[in-house]
């Protein structure tokens, strides 16, 4: 009976240290899971982030593109105004010879 007692006794701390294992462990998982769910919000902002700066760097892409546009017909109509008031200046001077 002693040795059968013993035996239910050492059961018993052994039952409770596998509880405290189960509940450390359970407590563990937890704390893993929230992590992994931390991590997992973190990529999505960073994918977030990263498409956002493509977006940006592809409009300031365009932008650049229409301001290069827009430079080369300012030159040309500069270039033109200039034949045109030289062709002017040219008229004149021989408008005035007469």
């Amino acid at each position: 009976v002693t040795h059968t007692i013993g035996n239910v006794t050492q059961l018993d701390t052994i039952s409770g240290s596998l509880v405290k294992s189960s509940q450390v462990t359970s407590e563990l998982s937890t704390k893993q899971h929230l992590s992994i769910e931390e991590v997992s919000s973190s990529l999505n902002q960073l994918f977030l982030a990263a498409r956002e700066i493509a977006t940006n760097a592809n409009d300031a892409s365009t932008s650049a593109s229409s301001a290069s546009e827009q430079a080369s017909l300012g030159e040309k109509q500069v270039k033109s105004t200039i034949l045109a008031v030289q062709e002017l200046t040219h008229d004149v001077s021989n408008a005035s010879q007469v």
